[in-house]
């Protein structure tokens, strides 16, 4: 007797009729959507835009997200369905650039204010917009404790000055999910600032000329199916609103 996906598996007890549900449109997305694509897209080294709005109306995107954002109630084991219907597709840079928006959205949903909820979360879920996170820096990779990022507050604002590099899904990403830090060396008053890559110092609130305002694309680089922008993405001297951070201090121990 010769193994498939289905059988190699054990049966699952906590599975419902509801969750078998879920995984057979899941599949049937997967096998339509992405399958026939997979291995051209992994030669590209991207996949392209008009998946995210199918993986929305699908339900994927939203999964386990506030409904009042466009997100859809679900258990633990839906997203374990998820996990092992995507690895079916054998291109691990597929499923992290599609949902790379799991970890850079949840600190804008737990800890952003309502109006940076509002703005980011619903497009994000969507699949119109997209969100990643950045964390690993040039000459300390991602040891958040040791971050070099700085945010200074300077009035009503902080002056952020640093570098990010391999953010995933970083070359489409209208906002990144930044950690920096805003106490000493060593002490673990980090906290992560939103802001958008595009026209970053525009957007945040001060105009810098060309030099300070590199993009990611000029770094481009692939691994796989995943947009990663490898290269370093400089923050010069950005002036950010004090009301687009967001507090970091319960979100620091799950990045050590």
């Amino acid at each position: 007797m010769s193994l498939d996906f289905d059988s190699a598996r054990l049966a699952n007890p906590h599975f419902t009729e509801e969750h078998d549900a879920w995984r057979g449109a899941l599949r049937r997305f997967i096998d339509t959507e992405i399958m026939p694509y997979a291995d051209d897209w992994d030669e590209a080294g991207a996949i392209p835009s008009e998946l995210w709005p199918k993986a929305a109306e699908l339900g994927l995107l939203g999964l386990g997200y506030p409904e009042q954002f466009g997100g859809t109630s679900a258990d633990s084991w839906h997203s374990w369905i998820v996990n092992e219907e995507l690895s079916r597709v054998g291109a691990g840079g597929i499923s992290a650039s599609l949902m790379v928006h799991g970890i850079g959205l949840p600190p804008v949903i737990n800890w952003g204010p309502e109006w940076m909820q509002a703005a980011v979360a619903p497009p994000v879920l969507r699949g119109e917009k997209w969100i990643s996170l950045g964390i690993t820096e040039p000459g300390g990779g991602s040891d958040v404790a040791n971050l070099a990022t700085q945010a200074v507050r300077d009035g009503d604002h902080y002056v952020v000055s640093g570098s990010k590099t391999y953010i995933t899904g970083g070359m489409r990403a209208n906002w990144v999910s930044t950690a920096v830090r805003t106490g000493g060396d060593g002490d673990f008053s980090e906290i992560t600032e939103v802001c958008p890559w595009d026209i970053l110092a525009h957007d945040c609130g001060q105009d810098l000329d060309a030099d300070h305002r590199a993009s990611p694309r000029v770094f481009k680089s692939h691994e796989g199916a995943n947009d990663i922008a490898k290269g370093a993405k400089y923050i010069y001297v950005v002036r950010t609103p004090e009301d687009a951070f967001l507090s970091f201090y319960n979100f620091l121990p799950a990045y050590m």
